[in-house]
């Protein structure tokens, strides 16, 4: 099943019950400045694991991955790494990137504590950061293209994403 179209991430979710009634796909890659590259996936290596929730999905996902695939719905969050098979990219190229299904985990509603959306920077408004913080467990720092090339369902999914969590400004 090829992630990158719709049917296929439908069919890959739904293989491992993480289908909701309102389902919103879309891929993000590590946030390699700043914060992210100072946290890393999860925030200082030892936290790893400090909700019941994450015991053993956080800990094998947070070992080797350069993306991740995310289905929000209304029952919470199930995230597939995505790593490449050709070791490290200068870049993000989705076309060359694999599921993780072994490292698969779902988040449930009640374990998120925050998600924030925001603009990367006030220059580059088609990059957004993505900011998500678990119960008991550092802050995942994660970046995402509003349109990404090779996903195709991207830039419909992610725009209602970010409409969800992006915060309201007075």
């Amino acid at each position: 099943m090829d992630f990158r179209t719709i049917e296929g991430v439908t069919e890959i979710f739904r293989q491992l019950n993480c289908l909701g009634n309102d389902n919103c796909f879309f891929v993000t890659y590590k946030n390699t400045n700043r914060d992210g590259m100072k946290y890393g996936l999860m925030g200082a290596t030892g936290a790893i694991g400090g909700a019941a929730v994450f015991a053993s999905g956080m800990a094998n996902a947070a070992a080797n991955f350069e993306a991740l695939l995310i289905n929000q719905n209304e029952l919470g969050l199930g995230i597939i790494p995505l790593s490449s098979a050709r070791g490290v990219q200068m870049y993000v190229n989705f076309s060359k990137m694999t599921p993780q299904y072994d490292k698969f985990f779902f988040v449930p509603n009640a374990s998120i504590e925050e998600i924030v959306v925001k603009n990367y920077s006030f220059l580059n408004k088609k990059v957004q950061k993505v900011n998500i913080k678990i119960a008991g467990v550092p802050k995942i720092y994660q970046l995402a293209h509003i349109h990404e090339k090779d996903i195709p369902y991207q830039e419909a999914n992610f725009t209602r994403f970010m409409n969800r969590y992006r915060p309201v400004k007075k």
